[in-house]
């Protein structure tokens, strides 16, 4: 567990760095807003609030850490404790004041102490709800079936709570049919099987909650309420937060477990079958949530006996360790949480819902389509509505029903995590000790057909469908038929960890004696709950198996991108990709309208400078803007240079005060809405020195010409041949430029001292960079195109009898624009398929049986001086008749 935190702490490490580096090296405007639409019931788009509190930090320490360690440990960084608090696997925690600015410096220091086992900001979590209004409708018409419940609004809630999506030619895609559950609890009722069980309790981490709404009477504990604002337990009187000023968390509840047929607001999914109480982590004023008050929030709901915990709220790239810890721990002791995955329209990884001891829920249309807003990808578990065009309406006004102070819509994931969360309520009504890892199973299970996993390049479970899952749970347990898992391989650095999420189907499964086993545990481990670590760099396959059925994860580990430059001038030209995100901050136009988001790329060099060395860096990018900027071995910037616009480029000169290692660091910005389209970006960086790499060896004086070799230099296109008058190599006499050679002839004065220094340098197409006299350039974008010139290739089986086929590449691909040299690799199709690595040529081997076959090639075009390669594939069918 210890080395797991202490890898948490480097990782929070360089979260701490780029949040440092987003708001100094790009200052913008930075909102707390994340949703599309105006959330005209709250405050959460009324100022400009960073992303983690500024000149606060948590410390997590170790169990055995005394109030008085803590204290002191604090005051060794200047820092002062806020307050002192234990999470509930026993750490102890504290959230600390710095001074604004320092918070890397400081953190730096507290991880080396013995007893911190990690230190990270206190990040600020916003609600994910989208938009929200009143509703004008008349819903008591609208009702047509007497089986219905009698709440009025709930007309309204047809569409995504009581059709059965999987009946043929139904439209209504995206419902989650709880009427067919509610109907299969009434008949366990009539039975008398659910006599005497105590209700589940569910928690609700949100703004608060209206105690006197009249649709939640009987529902909510008052007793268990309760509010943490900084880190400090309250009262929730004291808190002010049963008034619920925004909202929020009345809207949340009332969709989890809101009462039925008491002719009053709307129908709740888990109806008055569950026990609620809410835990308010809103600070005031704000509609903003912080780390340390979701995370003993978190703790609280444990111990007073939550078994499911709603967290309708998210915030956008990196992980958020302390409430790792608290959902693990919760996990444990057999707790759910629930999350919303976030309303940015990106697949890049959320805190809190993000980690495997989590459900996260994306949104969907009742046509069953991605909500416009909804997260995506392979991080993200299953989907509920959450934007809902009502298919009573020839508008496209889109809601899902809740109840506040009146009748209201909304949109966002913040109301598809509360239908997950009902949904699972409802299966613990029926089984009241289901464990986490099979209420997981039971709601992955549960989406038959009506999945949009693949539809933004982007991994899920599917749709929610509750009565499939309470019908799983009722039906009698069979043996596993197959394991379906998120992520089939894995690309990862090594150091860094993830998680694999799995489904075993069918549905009615036994899901508890699933094993993780590692092909190499040197170079990836993988731990009972699906942690896969990288230790070093190689390829590993992961492997879970359930009785008779197993599912496999290829893991590739590769180096961390951290480089030491040992020679100068140095030349790297590299690619920045999705491993490398570091922060994300949001730009807000007058209006505090999402403008663009802003993400920052990191990679960082080692350079070993002698004293009074001089040395110039210049970074470009073809698409991205760029900046550059050095800091010393005590981790202070001590140089930075300009933002480079796209095509342009950034520069930084420093000399060293003294001898030692400087970290250069290259940082990247982009926009994270278009960013999903390309994964990666290409950069550029050029170093060079005044000083002498290597001393030049003189061969011999003739007639006052001095002959001069030295080692050659990899990547120089030449060399500068200096002579000083002064043995500190500062006052320049001449200099020669040499190009492509190993030696000179240099003017030599035998009547006093000559001193000599040898510098090499780098030209690019664009001409000579060492002195500025133009701006890097680098390689373009390589045009070529390739694509099916037929959609089949057909081959009649009677010639396979007797001998393979052989078709040439122009028959069945068309390839324009290619720059350089063009190889062929077959990455998908039947064995009896080959393709020419040369040639293209496509081979058809005897035997093949007659049907169609799908056929995937991989083409490189190795580029030129002036384009990059490149990659394109193609994918097409081979018809055998």
């Amino acid at each position: 567990m210890k080395n797991r935190l202490r890898l948490m702490a480097a990782q929070c490490t360089a979260i701490v760095l780029s949040l440092i580096m987003a708001f100094t090296i790009f200052p913008m405007a930075v909102s707390a807003e994340t949703g599309d639409g105006d959330d005209s019931s709250s405050a959460a788009g009324a100022e400009a609030i960073p992303d983690f509190v500024s000149g606060q930090l948590i410390v997590v320490t170790e169990h055995s850490t005394s109030t008085k360690q803590m204290k002191s440990i604090a005051r060794q960084t200047g820092g002062q404790i806020d307050t002192i608090s234990t999470l509930g696997n026993g750490s102890r925690v504290a959230l600390i004041e710095v001074k604004e600015g320092s918070e890397l410096d400081t953190a730096a220091t507290l991880e080396r102490e013995d007893k911190v086992l990690f230190v990270q900001p206190n990040y600020i979590y916003t609600p994910e709800e989208a938009a929200t209004g009143d509703t004008d409708s008349d819903p008591v018409a609208l009702r047509n079936d007497p089986g219905f419940p009698d709440d009025p609004l709930y007309g309204e809630d047809q569409a995504y709570l009581s059709v059965d999506p999987t009946v043929e030619g139904e439209p209504k895609k995206g419902s989650m049919n709880a009427k067919g559950a509610w109907d299969k609890l009434a008949e366990l009722d009539e039975l008398g099987e659910l006599d005497g069980q105590e209700k589940p309790i569910v928690a609700v981490l949100d703004s608060g909650v209206r105690l006197d709404h009249e649709d939640l009477q009987g529902l909510i504990d008052e007793d268990l309420c309760t509010t943490f604002n900084g880190g400090v337990q309250m009262g929730f009187e004291e808190g002010d937060n049963a008034d619920d000023d925004e909202g929020h968390g009345t809207r949340v509840s009332g969709i989890i477990g809101a009462n039925l047929n008491n002719e009053k607001g709307i129908a709740g999914v888990a109806g008055n079958r569950v026990k609620l109480f809410v835990v308010d982590v809103v600070m005031p004023d704000t509609f903003r949530f912080e780390s340390i008050d979701v995370a003993l929030g978190l703790g609280y709901a444990v111990r007073n006996g939550a078994k499911l915990i709603n967290m309708s709220f998210a915030t956008a790239f990196g992980r958020d360790y302390i409430c790792e810890i608290a959902m693990k721990d919760a996990w444990n002791k057999g707790a759910l949480c629930i999350c919303s995955a976030g309303n940015d329209m990106i697949e890049f990884l959320h805190s809190p819902g993000d980690c495997p001891y989590a459900v996260t829920v994306m949104g969907h249309t009742w046509k069953g389509a991605p909500a416009r807003f909804t997260n995506y990808g392979i991080e993200d578990d299953v989907s509920a509505p959450g934007y809902v065009t009502s298919p009573y309406h020839d508008s496209d006004h889109s809601y899902i029903m809740s109840y506040d102070s009146k009748p209201a819509t909304g949109s966002g994931t913040s109301f598809s995590a509360a239908l997950v969360t009902g949904a699972a309520a409802l299966l613990l009504v029926v089984k009241p000790d289901l464990p986490p890892r099979e209420i997981k199973n039971l709601l992955y299970t549960s989406s038959g057909k009506w999945s949009f996993s693949a539809s933004r390049e982007g991994q899920c479970f599917g749709m929610v469908n509750i009565n499939t899952a309470m019908g799983n749970l009722l039906a009698k347990k069979t043996t596993p038929e197959k394991i379906v898992i998120n992520k089939p391989a894995i690309e990862m650095y090594a150091g860094t960890d993830t998680s694999i999420e799995y489904a075993i189907y069918p549905g009615n499964t036994n899901t508890t004696d699933v094993t993780f086993t590692s092909s190499n545990e040197n170079v990836a481990k993988v731990d009972a709950d699906g942690i896969v670590t990288a230790v070093a760099p190689g390829k590993a396959t992961i492997r879970l198996i359930s009785k008779a059925v197993s599912a496999k994860c290829n893991v590739t580990v590769k180096e961390i991108p951290y480089q030491t430059i040992d020679q100068k001038p140095y030349r790297a030209e590299g690619t920045i990709t999705l491993n490398d995100m570091t922060d994300i901050v949001e730009e807000m136009d007058e209006n505090n309208v999402p403008v663009s988001q802003i993400g920052f790329l990191l990679h960082r060099y080692h350079v070993n400078l002698k004293k009074s060395e001089t040395i110039d860096a210049v970074m470009s990018s073809e698409e991205h803007y760029s900046f550059l900027r050095i800091k010393n071995k005590d981790n202070m910037v001590v140089a930075s240079g300009d933002v480079g616009a796209p095509k342009s480029y950034s520069r930084v000169t420093y000399t060293a005060e003294q001898a030692g290692t400087y970290q250069l660091q290259t940082c990247m910005q982009i926009n994270r809405l278009s960013w999903p389209n390309k994964p990666a970006a290409d950069y550029a960086l050029v170093l060079t020195s005044d000083k002498s790499f290597c001393e030049p060896t003189v061969d011999s004086i003739d007639n006052g010409e001095m002959h001069m070799s030295w080692p050659a230099v990899d990547n120089a296109n030449g060399y500068y041949v200096r002579k000083y008058a002064d043995k500190g190599l500062t006052e320049l006499e001449f200099e020669d430029k040499i190009s492509k050679t190993e030696y000179t002839d240099t003017a030599f004065d035998k009547n006093k001292a000559n001193y000599y220094s040898v510098t090499s340098y780098v030209e690019t197409k664009a001409g000579e960079l060492h002195n500025g006299v133009t701006p890097l350039v680098i390689k373009m974008q390589n045009p070529m195109t390739a694509k099916a010139k037929v959609k089949t290739v057909k081959v009649k089986a009677k010639k396979l009898k007797k001998k393979s086929v052989k078709i040439k590449r122009t028959k069945y691909l068309k390839i324009t624009n290619a720059k350089g040299k063009l190889t062929y690799t077959k990455v998908k199709g039947k064995k009896k398929i080959t393709v020419s690595k040369k040639t293209g040529r496509l081979k058809i081997k005897k035997g093949l049986k007659k049907g169609k076959y799908t056929v995937k090639v991989k083409i490189r075009d190795a580029g030129n001086e002036e384009y990059n390669a490149a990659t394109r594939t193609v994918t097409f069918k081979v018809r055998v008749k």
